[in-house]
């Protein structure tokens, strides 16, 4: 007994120390050389960064009790990651599409949340206390089938803020070299929406929103709800465990073993197969889902 608490104490020192470890000067000056050495590689070789941030990553998870070295990795991993995202056209991959004007994208094995800047859409009853907008499922199931799965590029809006109250980055989002958040609005799936500042791409919106609504279609069809909420009396729960219980871990393990990109996309997420994502991008065997 006594040695099991003497390992638990041992433990808990380790975490302890390595999270409440106070950085010296010359720590802070060590950092910053190696950020401008960083700076430079981002700019010359951004894959060569990637590369180094998963080196980094890893090496971090094998020091933990060593509190110093611990610290300094933990900021070369964060500001790597800073610098590679502050740039335009990086390319993430489309994990989830949440509530149909915001997604989780992923780059490097790390997940954000993004919101589409500068438009609404119709949002179901999960977001919106318990109200669901005329069309919502229709969005939903188009920028799904647009985007979910597929690799995108964000800009970043360099006159606006990066993220909003909920953390999630804001964003323009492209695919195939298409503004999707423009796309939206001109397909009738969403509104052009100013807060308070003038913007990139305002009138390009303002412009698209105009043909849209002058077609009368959908969203801006005259007999759209008449523009008011739909109240959903219960929530609707879906069986989220129907693919789920289609397959079982580890009776497969290779992309040629797989029939469909719903099945890869099962045994890389629920049973951590990464071996079906050799290019760290979270779209399992390419050849199935990049169709």
């Amino acid at each position: 007994m006594k040695k099991i608490i003497s390992i638990v104490l041992l433990i808990f020192l380790s975490i302890w120390v390595a999270f409440w470890y106070e950085p010296t000067e010359k720590d802070k000056t060590v950092l910053n050389n190696v950020y401008k050495k960083l700076d430079l590689i981002v700019e010359k070789s951004p894959k060569k960064l990637e590369n180094l941030y998963l080196q980094i990553s890893k090496l971090k998870e094998k020091v933990k009790a060593k509190a110093q070295t611990y610290y300094l990795l933990s900021e070369l991993e964060n500001y790597s990651y800073k610098i590679l995202t502050d740039r335009n056209n990086v390319e993430y991959s489309v994990k989830e599409v949440i509530d149909w004007d915001t997604v989780k994208v992923s780059y490097l094995w790390k997940d954000s949340n993004v919101r589409f800047i500068w438009i609404d859409t119709p949002e179901s009853y999960i977001t919106r206390f318990w109200y669901k907008e005329c069309y919502w499922e229709e969005a939903k199931d188009y920028l799904k089938n647009l985007i979910e799965w597929k690799k995108i590029t964000l800009e970043i809006d360099k006159t606006q803020w990066k993220t909003d109250k909920y953390n999630r980055l804001l964003a323009y989002i492209n695919y195939n070299w298409e503004n999707i958040n423009n796309k939206l609005i001109e397909e009738w799936y969403a509104w052009e929406y100013t807060y308070d500042k003038i913007y990139k791409y305002q009138d390009t919106f303002k412009a698209s929103q105009t043909t849209a609504n002058e077609n009368k279609k959908w969203l801006w069809a005259s007999n759209t709800c008449n523009w008011e909420r739909l109240k959903i009396e219960e929530p609707v729960s879906e069986n989220i465990n129907t693919v789920q219980q289609s397959y079982t871990c580890w009776e497969k393990t290779y992309c040629t073993q797989m029939t469909s990109c719903e099945e890869a996309k099962f045994f890389l997420n629920t049973c951590s197969l990464k071996r079906l994502d050799q290019d760290s991008d979270w779209i399992p065997c390419e050849s199935l889902c990049s169709k």
